[in-house]
């Protein structure tokens, strides 16, 4: 069964590992990164992916879970979405 799933990106390893910052998240679809939520340098979140970046709109998020709801179902509503699950059907 195919879903949408969220993975955090890999820590850093070594002396980068003291100073990094909040991992990015992964938005996939059988295997395949379709958004990610990031953080600004404010301290806020955005999303970017699926040929959107809520950055570039003004769209800032206070939260991480919020940033990944709005992520969701922009992901969800978007067409290239809704071709890829057409086209896993097809295989």
């Amino acid at each position: 069964m195919s879903r949408l799933t969220w993975r955090r990106q890999p820590n850093e390893t070594g002396l980068a590992k003291v100073c990094q910052s909040d991992r990015d998240a992964e938005l996939r679809f059988n295997g395949e990164t379709l958004a990610n939520v990031s953080t600004t340098q404010g301290g806020g979140y955005y999303y970017y992916g699926c040929g959107r970046n809520s950055l570039r709109l003004n769209i800032h998020f206070y939260c991480e879970e919020s940033a990944k709801k709005a992520c969701k179902e922009w992901v969800i509503s978007s067409p290239e979405f809704k071709l890829k699950q057409l086209n896993k059907g097809n295989r």
